[in-house]
């Protein structure tokens, strides 16, 4: 019973870790909550932001987020500000190495973090001769581990590691859950999200560059993203980045498929504090 209770209690203070940030490095996906947490702050507030592509890292949505005027929200406005700066400015890592006597800033440090996510699912249909409607692309992985790499609040590496079944057995008629049953229902291609990201934030401005493999967004729109999907399987991307309250520009560079790739500019202006102009 013990080692039970142990075991539970790892998972729990593994997934509490995953659960925060590490660094100002760090990139949150593109379906991460905090982004329409920012999106209501946005609209109310009536102040238009930039984050047209995703993921953005957690040093340009602080950013961003000092923007917004605090004292103008309602009081639900101000529960839903206090929740994203929890979130944002609570970093979690395991252990530290000071790394001054290498002549690295004072306040630098190497940062380690590992969660663990438990999805487990189940699914029943009345008839197998139906389509599947579970999508390979979208569904939970039912055991996963992110594993999060940081240097001082400039450089950060993640790398997504799970168990979860591949796109033949994700989508036959027999499926009725999303753990492998056997070796052949395994997926052994991951990590399927990656990325290294490298970047600061000034008082008025600031840059990033980032490498990365799958998850990559452009488009806020209700209906998602209709220039290019995040669900893009094959795909590797890299984005360098300059903002600014007035002005945001985009590099990308990224992989479609084996043979197709995309060269974009992404440019965001904002002409009026509620009133931005977009183009890609």
């Amino acid at each position: 019973m013990k080692k039970v209770f142990s075991f539970l209690l790892l998972i729990l203070v593994f997934t509490n870790l995953n659960a925060q940030v590490v660094n100002d490095g760090q990139l949150l996906k593109s379906d991460f909550w905090i982004y329409q947490d920012l999106e209501t702050l946005s609209l109310e507030s009536k102040e238009v932001l930039f984050w047209d592509t995703t993921p953005v890292s957690v040093g340009e949505i602080k950013f961003y987020l000092k923007q917004l005027d605090y004292e103008k929200l309602s009081q639900n406005g101000k529960d839903l500000y206090n929740k994203v700066y929890d979130y944002l400015y609570t970093t979690s890592y395991i252990g530290g190495k000071n790394l001054q006597s290498q002549g690295i800033e004072k306040d630098s440090s190497t940062r380690f973090s590992v969660g663990i996510d438990f999805n487990p699912e189940v699914y029943f249909r009345t008839n197998k001769d139906i389509q599947s409607s579970v999508q390979y692309y979208y569904e939970n992985w039912p055991l996963s581990a992110p594993i999060k790499f940081g240097v001082s609040d400039y450089v950060c590496l993640e790398l997504d590691f799970f168990l979860g079944k591949n796109y033949y057995s994700s989508t036959s008629a027999d499926s009725f859950t999303n753990i492998p049953l056997s070796g052949g229902d395994i997926e052994y291609e991951f990590p399927r999200f990656a990325y290294g990201s490298f970047g600061k934030t000034y008082e008025d401005w600031g840059y990033n560059f980032t490498i990365g493999k799958e998850g990559f967004s452009i488009g806020n729109t209700t209906l998602g993203s209709i220039i290019y999907n995040s669900t893009f399987e094959t795909d590797a991307y890299s984005v360098a980045s300059v903002y600014s309250p007035k002005f945001k520009y985009n590099l990308i560079f990224s992989q479609v498929t084996h043979k197709s790739f995309l060269y974009l500019h992404n440019f965001n202006v904002k002409i009026l504090p509620n009133l931005k102009f977009s183009i890609t």
